[in-house]
């Protein structure tokens, strides 16, 4: 699977959602770097990461100032055993992308989203190619997106 751009603007205007994709030169690596770069607060940062589960993958779209994930409140969120980070191939198998150009819409597994990334107007992750990012409304990622849990305000998990 190859990730197209055209196919990520199709998913954006197909939904009445208001986004903007900024191009720039380096890719960004880390939320930090991010929010440094955009001149935003790095909870508005969105990274997205894949996990593996007794129940399959999964996307999690989380706000950067969390800063890591509680695995075993992710598997009582989801309701399984086991929850752990994906291989680096197993995300391009997966995804068509690598770690750290993950997309924050259009993959095909279901999202766990972060409740957090809702204090903004706005969150900025990847579109799934290094040289852009998405800016977006929060509540576009509910409509976008196959969601199966919410990560709450604290290290809490709602389904």
């Amino acid at each position: 699977m190859e990730p197209d751009f055209l196919s990520l603007k199709r998913l954006l205007e197909m939904q009445p959602v208001d986004y903007e994709i900024i191009c720039h030169t380096e890719p960004i690596r880390s939320a930090q770097q991010g929010a440094e770069f955009l001149g935003i607060a790095i909870g508005q940062t969105a990274p997205v990461l894949i996990v593996d589960t007794d129940q399959g993958y999964r996307a999690v779209a989380m706000s950067g100032d969390r800063r890591r994930l509680d695995f075993a409140a992710l598997a009582r969120c989801l309701e399984c055993q086991r929850v752990a980070m994906a291989s680096r191939d197993d995300v391009k198998r997966l995804t068509g992308h690598t770690p750290g150009d993950l997309p924050l819409v259009g993959l095909e597994l279901p999202y766990v989203l972060d409740t957090r990334l809702h204090a903004y107007s706005f969150v900025y992750g990847g579109t799934g190619f290094p040289g852009s990012t998405l800016k977006i409304e929060p509540a576009a990622l509910e409509k976008l997106n196959q969601v199966v849990g919410r990560l709450g305000t604290g290290d809490d998990y709602v389904l």
